[in-house]
């Protein structure tokens, strides 16, 4: 987990949300097999800050994280991705490292760091880059968090923008309703002015039901007419996701 995507698609937030509950709540250092854990799912839409991966078709996702003595934390997490028709990249791999903090029974904080890879595309220049990030958490259940980037590269309306700054800014909800059941929702704005001129909001609103190392996701993300306009509907907008993920 660590700063990893989660593979239920409900956007950055959520996945953040999940990480952060689950490292809060791990069993302090001990046993060898307390400190790691990883996951492998399958979504049928890899969506990420409101914008598909894979252009509406399914995905296979896993990682794997290690806890380790202090706070800190380490992983790899990966996914097939599908960013442009033709030849282009087909996996993402994010590796991350980070510390949190437990601030009192309630509040938790952390500060990451991920590289983002994409091997093999055929683009003269890569998509890789660079992300720093903060979060502060209450309760495992509301969650504020900043990302900076000083490397961020996309596609957009036929151009591709290489290497330029990109923050982004979320707020997110995970409430369980049952023992099985939970609910969340989140809202984001990604700043890309160094990269397009302008920013765009987007949001989530999901189900989970979880029952022993199995989870199910139901999300729907949506993004406002701005992303549309710079990233196509085949990316942007409305958009339903599904997932199943085993952690262990």
């Amino acid at each position: 987990m660590g700063t990893q995507k989660s593979a239920s698609a409900l956007a950055s937030s959520y996945g953040l949300m999940l990480a952060v509950a689950a490292l809060v709540h791990a069993p302090s250092a001990g046993a060898a097999d307390n400190n790691w854990g990883g996951s492998l799912g399958v979504t049928t839409d890899y969506l990420y800050r409101g914008l598909s991966q894979t252009r509406g078709t399914p995905a296979v996702q896993g990682g794997l994280h290690m806890r380790l003595p202090e706070g800190w934390v380490a992983g790899v997490w990966s996914s097939s991705v599908d960013f442009n028709p033709g030849k282009g990249a087909s996996v993402e791999i994010d590796l991350h490292a980070g510390k949190l903090w437990t601030l009192g029974q309630d509040w938790s904080a952390k500060l990451g760091a991920t590289h983002y890879m994409y091997p093999n595309d055929g683009w003269r220049r890569s998509y890789d880059y660079d992300e720093l990030s903060a979060s502060l958490s209450y309760q495992s259940r509301l969650v504020a968090s900043a990302t900076w980037s000083p490397n961020t590269s996309r596609y957009s309306n036929g151009a591709f923008v290489w290497n330029r700054h990109a923050t982004s800014y979320e707020l997110s909800m995970l409430q369980p309703v049952s023992r099985s059941w939970s609910v969340g929702a989140g809202l984001g704005y990604y700043d890309l002015t160094d990269l397009l001129g302008t920013g765009y909001w987007y949001w989530n609103a999901g189900l989970t039901y979880a029952i022993g190392n199995l989870q199910v996701d139901l999300s729907h993300i949506n993004t406002d007419r701005t992303a549309t306009r710079l990233f196509g509907y085949e990316v942007a907008g409305s958009n339903w996701s599904g997932a199943v993920t085993w952690r262990f």
